[in-house]
């Protein structure tokens, strides 16, 4: 690197770069002024200077202490080449933003502050035929969307429309779903009255808390759950129902376990059809196709062979025509007992292959003209790096149908039936690890991204979520072959709370029964002693 004179090859440095691209962008969307990304970044020769001259806040002086008193006593390996990095970062910070401004590119953060910074300095005007921004639905606010609400606030150009409940905004408690909105709500007031928004503490007609012992069993339990409860819940108006995932790799279990019909008329005729309508996307990762791929290059990866640049074109040559005769394989398999189930797999699998068959093309054009030079390791990491982020579309209709969903993607929404699954610890919240360069001390004193703030925007979703339906079941896996088998800390707080009297706990056995083998008695064959 030019700034560093580092001669490392893009195979060592590419988890580090990947690394320093999301601290930017953290940065320079959290922190107030330019010289802050110094304060950051600063290195031990510096602190007596920035005690000296006021220039760091005693809170963030403690934790600069904390952080290179805990580091500074190694003197080899990995904490030197932590230090000689550390102290170059502002100069790759800087250099890396001068570079991509001569192109006119910018990467989100880096925008992001930018639009801010010339809104106040008057060289970027906002359409004067905009007589008014409608903020709607909005939680947890970084720096720059803070001051660009702050802006055009002044400007009296902007309306605030909150969602929450007073049950977690209230200032007498400590719920990690208000912490955001209470300043929300104090800076940009809202425009509807506080009256509309006593909704969670309102009695629910049932409330369910279900414990199941595994995954798939509480995929199984969501057709028994529309079916057995079509007596009570109005499946004619479908969209008022939905299905939430904490768990993404659910969402094929669950669409398996779907059944095709849920309502009967009084003489037990069949005449609700279920439509389902998938709002999340199903993840690639989940696919034979990408199996396939991590495990050729998993092999190639562990050769001890030397691999050539040619060879690297090759394989990927290799694994594209591969994956395409799987498919072909698969596709022309008769399913005589579910047919219609087969051509949706199928479906799916076409899908996945066509992405997979663009994205490696373009790593194929790329090996080609030599502007990606990596080793067969690198490549790997660099292909499941961009298949992991992909997920195949499914095109429904968002007001017809069950909503299949994940949490994220149902804030903001309204549903009058919830079944929410894998409602674990780890879960939900999700259990993340703080992959950064910057430690967790000095991302707290600067007001970075940490993962309290992540907690907090599960905790609100969830809440969000339970406002105003009538029928909730949750479930949440009792076994350990997910990240924790305790229910999450936020269904807990619902428990302990006592904001509901009515709450019903069961817990699921095993897989419920899908059709009964035979009618009667089974009569037992006499045994000779």
């Amino acid at each position: 690197m030019s700034q560093t004179h580092s001669k490392e090859s893009l195979d060592h440095f590419y988890s580090w770069g990947e690394r320093l691209l999301a601290d930017f962008d953290d940065i320079d969307k959290n922190l107030s002024l330019e010289h802050d990304v110094q304060k950051v970044f600063c290195n031990i020769s510096d602190l007596k200077k920035l005690e000296d001259d006021g220039y760091i806040t005693p809170e963030q002086r403690a934790e600069l202490y904390a952080f290179f008193h805990k580091h500074v006593k190694g003197d080899f390996g990995i904490h030197d080449k932590f230090f000689e990095l550390w102290d170059h970062l502002y100069d790759i910070y800087k250099a890396l933003n001068d570079e991509l401004s001569a192109k006119g590119e910018a990467y989100e953060g880096a925008l992001y502050r930018d639009v801010v910074k010339n809104l106040k300095q008057g060289t970027l005007i906002c359409p004067k035929e905009v007589k008014q921004y409608v903020f709607v639905g909005l939680n947890v606010l970084d720096y720059v969307e803070h001051e660009l609400l702050m802006w055009l606030n002044q400007q009296q150009k902007a309306r605030f429309y909150w969602d929450y409940d007073n049950f977690y905004v209230s200032e007498h408690n400590e719920y990690e779903a208000g912490i955001f909105i209470r300043e929300d709500l104090r800076e940009f007031p809202n425009e509807l009255p506080a009256e509309h928004f006593n909704n969670l503490s309102q009695p629910k007609e049932e409330f369910e808390i279900v414990q199941a012992p595994g995954e798939n069993v509480q995929a199984f339990s969501v057709a028994d759950w529309l079916q057995l409860s079509r007596g009570h819940l109005d499946l004619q108006n479908q969209p008022r129902t939905a299905i939430i995932l904490c768990n993404e790799e659910l969402t094929e279990p669950v669409l398996h376990a779907l059944p095709a019909i849920v309502g009967k008329t009084k003489d037990g005729t069949d005449t609700t059809e279920l439509k389902v309508n998938i709002t999340k996307g199903f993840q690639l990762t989940h696919t034979p196709v990408y199996t396939l791929i991590d495990q050729l290059l998993s092999t190639a990866e562990h050769s001890q062979r030397k691999r050539s640049h040619e060879h690297l074109l090759q394989l990927i040559q290799f694994i594209i025509e591969w994956a395409a005769r799987n498919l072909l394989q698969n596709n022309n398999q008769e399913d005589t007992e579910d047919s219609t189930k087969h051509q949706f797999i199928s479906l799916l699998y076409t899908e996945a292959y066509y992405k997979v068959h663009t994205t490696l093309e373009r790593f194929i054009a790329l090996l080609r003209n030599k502007t990606l030079q990596v080793t067969t390791f690198t490549l790997h990491r660099l292909i499941k790096q961009v298949l992991s982020k992909l997920s195949i579309p499914f095109h429904g209709d968002p007001i017809d149908g069950i909503q299949v969903m994940g949490l994220l993607e149902s804030r903001n929404l309204d549903f009058d039936n919830v079944l929410l699954l894998s409602a674990n610890e780890g879960m939900i919240p999700k259990l993340e690890s703080e992959n950064s360069f910057i430690p967790y001390t000095l991302r707290k004193a600067f007001n970075l991204t940490c993962s309290e703030k992540k907690n907090a925007v599960y905790a609100y979703y969830f809440y969000r979520l339970l406002q105003r339906p009538s029928k909730v079941r949750i479930l949440y896996n009792s076994t350990t072959d997910t990240a924790t088998a305790e229910p999450s800390r936020f269904l807990q707080q619902i428990v302990v709370s006592k904001i509901y009297d009515n709450i019903r706990h069961e817990t699921l056995v095993d897989a419920p029964q899908r059709e009964r083998l035979c009618e009667g008695p089974i009569q037992k064959a006499r045994q000779s002693l």
